[in-house]
């Protein structure tokens, strides 16, 4: 990501920190030619965690080199989940990744305890990467062009991944009534 991308993606990720539940846990997932998490492990959100993660959003820059997000989307998508709080990924990127089928086949193959949602920034991001993450994750996806505004996709998006998450469902019927 670079120049207005940049620019457009730590809008959208501030605006996104600040519209979260307030009973829930984040954190964020930086990916270049590697990876950096903000906090050591998701924290509770709070004003002062919230605080603490936009600041650090507004000192972000595209310095990371390349984008390879396989391997720190895959840790994150089979991290044990948080016990009581569904796993919820939200996947921010101009999109441009080498290997989008290998990225979207894993998300498919390890969404047991999660879902991916995603978000393209810019013009150029990848429509494939975007949808096909989304829709193997089981999530839902928005594309924020270079000269729109990204409150209210994002708020909708925030609104749509609210949706009730099931685990844990036991069925029981009765043969005697078949």
């Amino acid at each position: 990501m670079s120049g207005s991308r940049i620019g457009k993606a730590k809008e959208a990720l501030v605006l996104f920190i600040k519209s979260l539940p307030q009973d829930t846990y984040f954190n964020v997932v930086s990916f270049g030619s590697g990876s950096d998490n903000m906090f050591p492990q998701s924290v509770k959100y709070s004003d002062k965690e919230v605080d603490s993660a936009v600041i650090k959003v507004k000192e972000m820059s595209a310095d990371m080199g390349g984008t390879e997000i396989y391997n720190p989307l895959f840790n994150l998508i089979t991290a044990k989940p948080i016990d009581g709080y569904p796993k919820q990924i939200f996947l921010l990127t101009d999109g441009g990744v080498s290997n989008t089928e290998g990225v979207i086949k894993m998300v498919g193959l390890n969404n047991k305890f999660s879902r991916v949602h995603t978000i393209g920034i810019g013009n150029g991001c990848s429509e494939e990467l975007i949808r096909g993450c989304a829709k193997k994750g089981k999530g839902c996806h928005v594309f924020i062009s270079d000269s729109e505004d990204p409150s209210e996709k994002i708020i909708q998006l925030l609104t749509d991944s609210l949706s009730p998450v099931i685990s844990k469902m036991k069925l029981v019927y009765d043969k005697n009534l078949v």
